[in-house]
């Protein structure tokens, strides 16, 4: 069972309902973004740049034609049923997005972690990136040659 498969709601009234949230965290300098293949959220707070990259699916697969969800099982949906489908997986992604937002969030409010260790992967570095992408690529080409890492960030300036 995906999380809000069945969701009704559309992504700009998901994407107001984040906004409205990390207003009410104080969060300031919202940004929202969709090319085809990601949805993109930034925002500030407490002096920190958070960028989240939110994968979307971009072409019909075999789990939207079927009605399913499982290939040459089922009934097979028409194409404007299997678009459909690809929408709703859309929208139901964006919700997921706004749970994981208001998850961290509220953590941090109960003190259960900091809002930096809630947030660590995706604070936005000085390069574009994020940490955890930063992160992830140093322990894959570790996992590649065998080393560890000398720096855990190289950031363009700082040694």
């Amino acid at each position: 069972m995906v999380y809000a498969e069945n969701t009704t709601v559309s992504v700009d009234k998901t994407q107001a309902e984040i906004q409205s949230t990390l207003r009410r965290f104080k969060a300031s300098s919202f940004m929202f973004g969709e090319d085809e293949d990601r949805g993109i959220v930034a925002f500030v707070i407490n002096d920190r740049k958070i960028k989240m990259v939110l994968p979307l699916p971009t072409q019909l697969a075999d789990k939207h034609w079927w009605a399913s969800g499982k290939p040459f099982s089922g009934r097979k949906r028409t194409e404007a049923q299997a678009r459909a489908a690809l929408d709703q997986e859309r929208k139901a992604r964006w919700r997921g997005l706004l749970l994981c937002i208001k998850a961290k969030l509220e953590s941090v409010d109960a003190g259960i972690e900091s809002f930096d260790q809630a947030f660590l992967a995706y604070i936005a570095l000085p390069t574009g990136q994020t940490v955890g992408e930063q992160v992830i690529e140093m322990i894959n080409a570790a996992a590649l040659d065998g080393t560890l890492p000398t720096r855990i960030l190289a950031i363009e300036g700082r040694s």
